[in-house]
């Protein structure tokens, strides 16, 4: 955002919706699913994945662009965020990944969609668990198969509460 970082508020980020445009809600019945951190090569096999398990795909690639597609269009049904999510340090500070969780537990949204990390080590998944994740996969012995598989138990989980 122009002139510092984005509060965690609600009006705080009501007002980076506006300045960076709602987007209108999706008008298909498929689940949407938003990856967050992959390098280029894992998100599109991932979000290959998701779309042939008939889900609608959104790629972010900071946890700054991911506050974005998920608080800016309609609440995804699942969020899958990969713990070494790059800090982008440029003209302005970007989110990381932990940052994100926090942004996302602030607002409720953990609260209402199942957000899945993928960590490289337990002191990773414990501080995603910490900050609002429901679950968590290993980086290094997960497939996107798998990564799939987990989303839908986390949907399914979900809709049965």
């Amino acid at each position: 955002m122009p002139g510092g970082s984005i509060r965690n508020d609600q009006a705080s980020h009501l007002a980076y919706c506006n300045l960076y445009g709602r987007h209108v809600g999706r008008t298909d019945s498929k689940s949407r699913a938003v990856l967050i951190g992959m390098d280029r090569v894992a998100a599109e096999v991932h979000r290959l994945a998701f779309v042939l398990g008939g889900f609608s795909v959104d790629l972010a690639r900071d946890g700054e662009e991911g506050v974005h597609r998920v608080l800016c269009q309609e609440l995804p049904d699942v969020v899958v965020v990969d713990l070494g999510l790059p800090r982008v340090i440029r003209s302005m500070p970007r989110r990381d990944a932990l940052e994100f969780l926090s942004v996302l537990r602030s607002m409720g949204v953990t609260n209402k969609v199942p957000v899945l990390a993928l960590v490289d080590d337990s002191e990773s998944a414990a501080d995603a668990l910490e900050r609002g994740a429901v679950a968590w996969l290993s980086k290094e012995t997960s497939s996107p198969s798998m990564v799939l598989g987990m989303a839908d138990r986390l949907l399914t989980h979900r809709t049965r509460e």
